[in-house]
């Protein structure tokens, strides 16, 4: 059989990437009911409500369990899945309030010099309920797949 048809046809593919569609428009959806403004790049970038990084290694994770039980494989999913959210609630977020109090420093700058710095992008991580959202979807998503 064509090996494309095989991927598409796999439930874990298919529970990873409907997750992940999922949480990327509910990211420009849930965007435009608060700002009033279709954010389309919203949908390819980090951070906001809810967590499509989470919302997918879930997917992941959830579907290695329904196909292989407690393997070997749905053990790695699952270190990689606590990585994964680990860094999106710490890491990542703390480089976004980073970048915050950095921008925040040039704009104070800016009024002594003529110098126009690059704005840093401030959502780059997620707040724990961004993820709880994310890790719900995949969930779901996974066992409504299988």
């Amino acid at each position: 059989m064509n090996p494309f048809l095989l991927l598409i046809q796999n439930r874990i593919i298919q529970s990873t990437f409907i997750s992940f569609l999922i949480a990327c428009t509910l990211k420009v959806v849930l965007n435009y009911y608060k700002s009033k403004k279709v954010r389309l790049k919203l949908f390819f970038k980090s951070g906001h409500m809810p967590s499509s990084h989470t919302a997918t290694v879930i997917a992941l994770t959830f579907g290695l369990y329904h196909e292989t039980g407690i393997s070997n494989i749905f053990i790695v999913a699952l270190v990689f899945s606590i990585i994964v959210v680990y860094d999106a609630v710490g890491v990542r977020r703390a480089a976004g309030k980073q970048a915050a109090i950095i921008n925040k420093i040039f704009e104070e700058f800016q009024m002594f010099k003529k110098i126009k710095p690059e704005r840093l992008y401030e959502f780059i991580g997620h707040t724990p309920k961004e993820v709880i959202a994310g890790a719900i979807i995949g969930f779901v998503v996974s066992y409504l797949v299988f």
